[in-house]
């Protein structure tokens, strides 16, 4: 089943949008835990959804915090903008790399 786990899968992207937005709306907070979470190549599409809590493990917390110092939301609203829009992971993985090679 591994070989199906593809969390940048555009229509996964896109249900976490939704429950972010339709959160939102309702004055519900809302995070996420987990390996998408501590995923560098996730953190600033994940910020320019709206989330702004995110739950991992503690190796990974430098690394996030790293990325979201350097990012503002501008940035991260408009990658988000330009991955919503696609409809194939390889190519949005592409977009995130590309984006995350600013931070070295």
């Amino acid at each position: 089943m591994g070989h199906l786990y593809d969390p940048f899968n555009p229509a996964v992207l896109r249900l976490i949008k939704y429950t972010i937005e339709q959160a939102q709306k309702n004055n519900i907070n809302v995070g996420i835990c987990g390996e998408l979470a501590s995923d560098p190549m996730a953190v600033r599409l994940l910020l320019g959804m709206g989330l702004r809590e995110l739950s991992m493990n503690a190796g990974s917390i430098f690394e996030v915090k790293k990325i979201i110092l350097n990012t503002s939301m501008t940035q991260a609203r408009a990658l988000c903008d330009k991955v919503m829009e696609m409809e194939d992971s390889a190519r949005i993985l592409e977009v995130l790399n590309a984006g995350n090679s600013d931070l070295g």
